[in-house]
Order: structure tokens, then sequence, then C-alpha cells
């Protein structure tokens, strides 16, 4: 047998053992064979030491199985979520009295994934407990609670460890810990018809809280009957006293813990509470340490599928705030969550256009998710509110960026900034305002006076493409489009016509139909994308093979063989009277009878 043959089946051979191994410990759970000891001391009876010793096999079995899903073999991870799952709700069926079997199942199957796996979860294993477990709304909310506790601790050991000194297991256990978190997504309303295991089956509340009360009792039945044996008759009234003052105290606990316990019942059905859950266990996370690739994924996973779950999304404008400052494509992502926070939420964010106006640069245009930065761009310039001068200064870096950047985002540029015309009229001056001629001794003039940059430009105030900075006083209403005479001749035909047509004032007015610029953000992905589009351009008409209408096969000088034209080369119009026509008929077949006597002489027929 090959080395593949071997093992498929062991493979074969440890999925029936599973699968056997489940029947017998669902059965035994059935018959109460398999059931924690009571206590922990050493058993007696036969019937007590058999308990005992399936307890200790159940539990081998159990371990056996999160070790499969701490693995690399692909083959167990499905069967043995499954198997933990089953024997979870089994016993929750036949022995109620125990609580937080989810949690303690969870807390298990974590600790194998998260801290004993030495290497990032696998793409598959995600998918399977995003399919077979958190698909139910009682999963989700225990998967959070443990989740919660391992990331709460993993913040305390980062803390006594240092941030800077974190070792390579605990950024393994902090991208897995974020990957599962990833998985898991808030019910849009809890139905209780979707719980792995219904409400009715177990407590919501620890084996010690419910302990306490009978533990406590009995102590107080000792401690009553010894008093009563020393004490005398005065000492029994102050007994007495005592006794009821305590007696309501634990009637006073007791109703507390039933609180506790019912408002604890009501959390798995609450949804507010799955959202306090959610939002707890995410702004704990996105706290730890992380590497600039993790937060680029997480930015792409938030706006999409956090914001809207949080209990108050606004908890994340700190870190949302921070990850804008940095710049470059982690800038352009967090953008679209910040966008929403102020869109939705009433984010007061300042500066906020200084800052989008701070990321049109070339390289973002540039970039994979130079895209999503168009959008919000245009998105965000839709206000009315802006200044004209804030405006204009976009107009004239978008028209800067339209000489440098790549041929598919150049109609982008242009349409962008026909629409911000169209809606700030005061703009409109950039088109057809010419630079001021500056001549010589003005420049000699101003160069003395140290206004050698208004001299350059014969601006009031020099624009600079590159100025971030006070863009209301940045001088660009001052400036002009000179950028669409250069536009005007560009080798794509959508730009070359959008760069005309701004040129005349009937484009730029209020009235004219609204330029479509989600159109060419859709179109602005490629150069393969712009090839295909154009090849599948349907033509209006034919392309035109000549530019006067042909009358003759062959015509010119007798002499020449050569004078094989596909048009008349006089210059005169083709007669109209039928005599006319007439003639030329036999003209060109004169002209034609001696073209073949003259390629006969020539290659010899």
């Amino acid at each position: 047998m090959s080395v593949v043959g071997q093992e498929r089946a062991v493979i074969t051979a440890l999925r029936r053992l599973c699968i056997l191994f489940r029947r017998i410990f669902l059965h035994y759970i059935e018959q109460k064979i398999v059931f924690p000891p009571t206590s922990e001391t050493k058993a007696k009876s036969p019937q007590e030491k058999v308990a005992q010793w399936m307890w200790k096999q159940y539990k081998l079995f159990r371990q056996t199985l999160c070790t499969f899903l701490a693995g690399n073999d692909d083959w167990s991870w499905e069967l043995s979520i499954k198997t933990l799952l089953e024997l979870t709700k089994k016993e929750s069926e036949y022995f109620p009295q125990r609580s937080r079997l989810l949690s303690q199942m969870f807390a298990e199957v974590f600790a194998a994934m998260l801290v004993t796996r030495k290497e990032e979860l696998d793409a598959d294993l995600l998918l399977v407990f995003r399919s077979e477990v958190f698909n139910y709304a009682d999963c989700v909310y225990h998967s959070l609670r443990v989740l919660f506790d391992f990331v709460t601790e993993l913040k305390s050991t980062v803390k006594r460890e240092g941030r800077d000194n974190g070792s390579e297991s605990m950024s393994i256990a902090v991208q897995n810990a974020v990957d599962l978190l990833r998985m898991i997504d808030v019910p849009d309303e809890i139905d209780p018809d979707n719980f792995y295991i219904p409400l009715g089956l177990g407590a919501d509340v620890d084996d010690e809280e419910s302990r306490g009360s009978d533990d406590d009792n009995s102590d107080d039945d000792d401690s009553s009957v010894e008093d009563r044996k020393a004490i005398t008759a005065d000492a029994r009234k102050n007994k007495r006293k005592a006794s009821s003052l305590l007696g309501k105290r634990k009637s006073e606990e007791a109703a507390d813990k039933k609180q506790n316990k019912r408002k604890r019942s009501q959390n798995v059905v609450s949804l507010s509470a799955y959202q306090k859950l959610f939002s707890k266990v995410w702004i704990h996370s996105l706290s730890l340490p992380m590497s600039m690739s993790m937060h680029k994924t997480l930015l792409k996973h938030i706006s999409d599928h956090v914001l809207v779950r949080l209990h108050n999304p606004l908890m994340l404008a700190d870190y949302l705030t921070q990850c804008y400052n940095l710049g470059g494509v982690v800038a352009v992502l967090a953008l679209e969550s910040l966008f929403t926070l102020i869109l939705r939420h009433n984010l007061d964010y300042p500066h906020f256009f200084e800052s989008l106006y701070r990321l049109c640069t070339l390289r973002i245009l540039n970039a994979k998710h130079g895209i999503k930065y168009m959008k919000l761009l245009h998105m965000s310039l839709r206000s009315t509110n802006i200044p004209a001068s804030l405006v204009a200064a976009f107009i004239k870096r978008l028209a800067g960026l339209a000489l440098q950047v790549s041929a598919p985002r150049v109609a982008f540029c242009l349409a962008q900034i026909t629409w911000l015309l169209r809606q700030h009229r005061t703009c409109q001056v950039l088109v057809h305002r010419k630079p001021k001629r500056v001549t010589s001794s003005e420049e000699d003039a101003a160069a003395e006076g140290g206004l050698a940059e208004q001299a350059t430009t014969g601006a009031d105030k020099q624009f600079v493409l590159e100025q971030d900075e006070d863009l209301e006083h940045s001088g660009a209403l001052q400036s002009s489009l000179w950028e669409l005479e250069a536009l005007e001749n560009h080798f794509l035909y959508d730009v070359a016509q959008l760069a005309t047509a701004l040129r005349d004032p009937m484009s730029t007015s209020v009235g004219n139909v609204p330029i479509d610029v989600e159109q060419y953000i859709q179109q602005a992905s490629t150069y393969q994308e712009l090839i295909d589009s154009d090849l599948n351009r349907r033509p209006k008409k034919n392309a035109a093979m000549a530019y006067r209408l042909p009358t003759a096969l062959l015509v010119g000088g007798t002499d020449s063989a050569t004078s094989l034209v596909g048009q008349s080369g006089s210059g005169v119009a083709p007669p109209t009277t039928f005599a006319g026509r007439l003639l030329a008929q036999q003209e060109e077949a004169a002209r034609a009878a001696q073209g073949q006597r003259v390629l006969g002489r020539v290659f010899d027929w």
C-alpha cells in the first residue's frame, strides 16, 4: 500500500472511531451512566467507580476533539465541532441542573484554537465555525462571552509584558482572536426558535451560586443548635431577633440572586445585550497590538459588518481618527467608516475637508483602493455648504492630477470637475480666465519687493498643487484651469470630449443635464477593462476609407502600371448626365484594358 493509501486508511479509521465514541457517549448520557461526580471523595460502590471512570473517558474524548480543532487535519474540523455540540446539547437535556454548558464548551474549544495552536487559523476552519456554530443565536452570545474573557486576558498580558515586547505566539493569538471575531455577526432579531439549546434546558447561573444557599442554611442550623445549648433564656430572645434579621437579609440576597438569574436569562433573548457584548469585545480587541496588514483587514470589515451592529458606533471614533491621521491607504479605508459616523451619527470632525484634500494624491488615485476613495470624495463634495475657495482648491487639485494619473482614472477627474462647476457657479471663472501676462519690468519690480511668486503667475496669490493647509486662502479662485488645453489633446476620446465640453459655457450651466460621476467611477478600473470596453463599443457608422467618392479602380496616367488607386486623383467632379456617365464608363473601360496590357508586359503574360 502506498503512503497516500495508508494516510487515507488512517483518516477513515479515525473518523469511524469518532463516530463510534460519539454514539457510545450519547447513549450513556441518556442512560445517565456518564455524569459528573457529586464530590471529590473516593468512590466506594462499584457503580460510583464505573461512573467516575466513564466521566474521565468522556472528558478525555472531548479533549481529543479539541486537539483536532487545534491541528491541521481539515477532515476532522467539522466532525469535531458537530460532535462537541451534540454532546453538550445532550448533557443539557438530561442534566438540566448543570449550567453554562455552552460557555464551558466554547472555553475549551477556544483555548485549544487560540492558545495551543501555534499558527494562524485556516480559512476553512473559520468557515466551518461560521456555518455550523455562529448561525445559532445562543452560540453567538456564549462565544462572545468567552472571547471577551480571552481578549481581556490578552490585554492584561500585553500591559504586563509591554506593548513592544510581544512574542510571536502573542501576535499569533491576537491574529486568531481577531479572525474568529470577524466570523461572528449579531443577528437582526433574536428568535428563540433559532437557539441550539432550547431556553428551558439548564439554568443560567453557576453551580456555586445554586449550592450557596443550601450550604448557608445547613451551617446556620448547626450553629443555632449549638447556641441553644450554650446560652441562656435572655440570649435566646436576642438570638431570635438576630435570626429574624438574618432571615430578612437572606431573603433579600435570595431575591437579588433570582433577579440576577432572571437578568442573565433575559440577556440571551435581548438584542441590546447582544449588541453591548459585541461592542465590548470589538473595543477591547482594537486596543491589542496589531500589524498594519491586520489594521487594513479590520478597517475593511468594520465599515460593512461592525458599525451597523454596535450599540454605540461613536465608540470607534478614536480608533478611526487615529487610523485616518496615519495617511495613505489606511486613511482611505478608515475614511468610509468615519464618513458614516459624520453623516449618520453627527460626529464632529474638525478640518475634515482639509484631510480629504490631503489624501487626494497621485499615489491614492492609482492605488488598489483608489475607487473607494473616488466614491467617498464624490459623496463628501455633494454638500452645498462648502466655501467656493475650498471647491476651487479641489478643482485645481483634480485638474493637476488628471495630467499625471493613469488613463482609467482621468475621466473621473474631469467628470468630478464638471459636476463641481455646475453646482458652484462662482468657480466657473476658472475655466475662461486667462493667465495674466507679466512684463519683464513688472517681474523685476516684483522680485525686488519679494513678490517673485506673484510675478510668475500674475495672480494675487499663487496656487500650489501640493499645498494642504489653509485651503480657503490658497488662491485657487484667482488661478485658471490651464490644464484643460493639454487634456483636449488626450489620446482617450472620452477624456478629450469632456475637456473640450468644459470650454462651452452651456456645459457648465446649472440647468444642464447633470453628469453621472458614478458611471465614470465604475469605468476607472484597469487598462484591460478600458481596452475591452472600447473594443466592445458598437460603432454608429462605418469608418471612412477615403476623403473623396471613388469613381474607378484604375486611374492616373497611361504610362504607369502602378496607378491602382481607390479615388479620383484629378479632383474633377463626376458627370451628372446620362451621356456623360456613359462616356466616363467607356473611358474607364479603355483605361482598364490598357492597364491589363501594361501588366501583361511587366509580368510576361
